[in-house]
C-alpha cells in the first residue's frame, strides 16, 4: 500500500498521494473484507481505514477499526491518530494524559 504522506512531503501534494493510496486500497479491502483492522499509525493506515469506514457507512461490509497510538505520543496524538480519531471504533492510548485530552480514546497503559 503506498504511503499517504512521506516525511517532509508538502501538504499540497499529500492530497494526491492520499487519494492514490485510497484508490489502491479499495480492491484490497473489497477482496479481503477484513473483520478487524488494527493499525498503529504509519502513512498506510489512513487510506485502508477510510475505505473500510466508507464500506461500513455504505452498508457493504462492517469492519471494526482499531487504532493503537504509539507509546512515544505522551501529550498529543500523532497526525494519523488525529485523523482516525473521528472514525475509528476504538482508539487505544498508552498515557493517561492522552485519555484526558481525547475523550473517545481508551487508556490501556503501556503495551509490552
Amino acid at each position: 500500500i503506498p504511503r499517504s504522506r512521506e516525511v517532509r512531503q508538502s501538504w499540497l501534494t499529500t492530497i494526491w498521494t492520499t487519494l492514490y493510496a485510497c484508490i489502491f486500497s479499495i480492491p484490497l479491502v473489497w477482496k479481503h473484507r477484513p473483520d478487524v483492522i488494527i493499525s498503529n499509525g504509519p502513512g498506510t493506515c489512513i487510506p485502508v481505514s477510510l475505505i473500510a469506514f466508507a464500506f461500513k457507512v455504505m452498508g457493504i461490509h462492517n469492519c471494526v477499526i482499531v487504532y493503537v497510538e504509539s507509546v512515544c505520543r505522551v501529550t498529543t496524538l500523532s497526525l494519523s491518530g488525529k485523523i482516525i480519531y473521528y472514525f475509528a471504533d476504538y482508539l487505544f492510548v498508552q498515557w493517561p494524559e492522552l485519555k484526558e485530552k481525547y475523550s473517545k480514546s481508551i487508556y490501556v497503559g503501556r503495551f509490552s
